[in-house]
């Protein structure tokens, strides 16, 4: 956590149960490193560290998209606070000129 909040660049997977409990799980295996890492402390960092979170759910149809979410670089009453970018219930998904249909299309 400590080198992205210094600038380089990573990428993290984890197993979760949504977006936001992804966040919740980095901040607990940051806080199984020792006694002395507090948790408001890890809550800033990955906060000031994350910007997207993309939760897969694996399906028989293979994985599927189920949402994606930004990260504010800021907490609200020390919780995480993230924006809804993607659900498949939502409207597409812009990137440029191209649209995913949700119905249509998979992220």
């Amino acid at each position: 956590m400590l080198a992205l909040n210094a600038g380089c660049s990573g990428f993290a997977t984890l197993h979760a149960n949504s977006a936001r409990d992804a966040l919740e799980k980095l901040v607990g295996y940051c806080v199984l490193a020792g006694e002395n890492v507090a948790v408001s402390f890890v809550r800033r960092a990955v906060a000031a560290v994350a910007d997207l979170v993309v939760f897969l759910r694996r399906t028989p149809a293979g994985r599927r998209v189920e949402e994606i979410v930004a990260v504010p670089p800021q907490l609200e009453a020390g919780v995480f606070t993230t924006e809804t970018l993607y659900t498949p219930e939502g409207p597409a998904l812009r990137r440029g000129r191209a649209a995913v249909a949700a119905a249509g299309g998979r992220p």
